[in-house]
């Protein structure tokens, strides 16, 4: 029996939410690797009501930055912005997540458990009208995220960013990259990270959702309603930098590359994706000026990312220098065409 299959969720479920008799219960997502973890739950009742449960454990996230993330959603919500509605424990006065003992799973085991509802289906294509749907969904957030009231912490990018976790040995690990030839490659990144951090320290930050892609945490429910879910990446971020990382993060994998036929066909899609977001959210005379240079920096570091995930995975390069050449001009492009191929 597998760890997953030990936890008692039925037992958990029936003693903490005001819910109908369980028929069914079946596994969405896991991730163990102790003292972390994770398991996601799909929950069928007799009324045929659906669910998702979380079990989270305490050493990957505060049972406070728990409850404020998921009352950031639930702000969202109130607000009209379409998340997965969370359900509040029994006799809570409000509150959406408790915490638990699973010492049978390892010595001193604990996780805060979430109750949600059941939205729908992962959206597996991207096309023109999944991409202005979720221009307009971070549009609305960011709109709505500068009024939350509780102070969220530093949000997952920007952490990243001040702990090393983007620079270039951390990105083109296990490539030898010693040699000469690599230094340009080297020197603009590492110079595009120095801008980047200089021009978020100019921008106001403000709760943003902060783990959206253009085919990640965005479902589709049964009336076709574009649904944002899974707010525990949430925190505090310069708006126009998740709107960015949004696009890049989405831009260069490979189920967008397979998409993207033509150099016309990639101007379009992100100018859909800015136009739809800018119509919920104003840019400010900080952001204006400021979004070029973002977008190159974060292009560049994106696609040097990609390809270095491609190198990792078998991809074989017999043109090094061809290869740093292309990379390095993507950090002077908005958008590179991924026409390079060895």
């Amino acid at each position: 029996m597998s760890v997953i299959e030990t936890i008692p969720v039925a037992k958990i479920f029936s003693e903490y939410f005001d819910i109908k008799i369980i028929t069914r219960i079946s596994v969405i997502d896991d991730f163990w690797e102790p003292p972390k973890f994770s398991f996601v739950y799909f929950i069928e009742t007799i009324d045929n009501e659906h669910f998702v449960m979380k079990l989270i454990s305490d050493h990957t996230f505060s049972r406070q930055q728990n409850e404020d993330q998921i009352e950031f959603s639930e702000y969202l919500r109130s607000k009209g912005v379409p998340t997965a509605r969370f359900f509040p424990l029994i006799n809570s006065d409000g509150k959406y997540c408790y915490e638990t003992d699973l010492h049978h799973l390892y010595e001193n085991a604990r996780a805060f458990v979430s109750l949600q509802e059941y939205v729908g289906r992962d959206i597996k294509s991207i096309n023109l009208i999944n991409i202005t749907a979720i221009g307009r969904l971070i549009g609305l957030s960011h709109s709505f995220g500068k009024s939350f009231h509780r102070k969220l912490p530093l949000n997952f990018a920007l952490r990243a960013l001040y702990n090393g976790k983007t620079e270039f040995d951390q990105i083109w690990s296990g490539i030898n990259t010693s040699n000469e030839v690599w230094q340009p490659l080297r020197k603009v990144h590492k110079k595009s990270i120095k801008t980047i951090i200089e021009v978020i320290h100019k921008l106001p930050c403000s709760a943003v959702h902060g783990d959206l892609g253009l085919t990640s945490n965005v479902l589709m429910d049964s009336k076709g309603t574009f649904r944002i879910i899974d707010f525990n990446l949430s925190g505090r971020c310069p708006c126009l930098l998740d709107f960015l990382i949004t696009w890049y993060s989405s831009r260069y994998q490979q189920d967008f590359i397979g998409e993207v036929r033509s150099v016309e066909m990639a101007e379009q899609y992100r100018n859909a994706y800015i136009s739809s977001y800018s119509k919920y959210y104003r840019l400010n005379t900080l952001e204006k000026e400021n979004i070029n240079i973002l977008s190159k920096c974060l292009n560049g570091i994106y696609l040097s990312r990609f390809i270095a995930g491609l190198i990792r995975e078998g991809l074989h390069i017999s043109d090094k220098s061809l290869m740093i050449d292309f990379l390095a001009k993507g950090y002077t492009q908005v958008d590179s065409f991924f026409a390079w191929r060895d």
